[in-house]
């Protein structure tokens, strides 16, 4: 990929809990202070991943827009304590289902595909505030 300024967190990298969710946040960061280059936002996994919260992508880039730190943790943190078992099963089985592509995103992105991913890791570069 070429004119990328800031690389968002992997793809298995949970935000509480939730895979992808902190790619998605990192990436709808980027979009908003148009340091997105070659990524796209949203892809059909972060539609799949904010679709699970209630969420559309204009939303959530208001939300990330309005938000941050704790605030956003909270916001966030109310709708996935609301995900329904099924929901939490969609979860795995999008995980399951794109390995491959998670493989070729790390892999891409200089990170080792086999590596296990930080759990809630919250990069500097894309945080506004003490968390998130």
């Amino acid at each position: 990929m070429t004119g990328r300024t800031f690389l968002p967190r992997g793809p298995r990298e949970t935000l509480l809990g939730i895979p992808w969710l902190a790619r998605a946040v990192d990436k709808g960061r980027m979009a908003l202070e148009g340091s997105l280059g070659d990524y796209e936002f949203p892809c059909p996994a972060d539609a799949f991943i904010l679709g699970l919260l209630g969420l559309s992508p204009e939303d959530f880039l208001r939300l990330l827009a309005g938000t941050d730190g704790p605030d956003l943790e909270a916001q966030l943190g109310g709708r996935v304590a609301s995900l329904s078992p099924r929901e939490r099963l969609s979860l795995e089985v999008f995980c399951v289902k794109n390995s491959r592509l998670f493989d070729s995103l790390d892999r891409e992105e200089g990170r080792d595909p086999g590596a296990p991913p930080l759990p809630d890791a919250h990069p500097s570069h894309l945080t506004q505030g003490e968390a998130l």
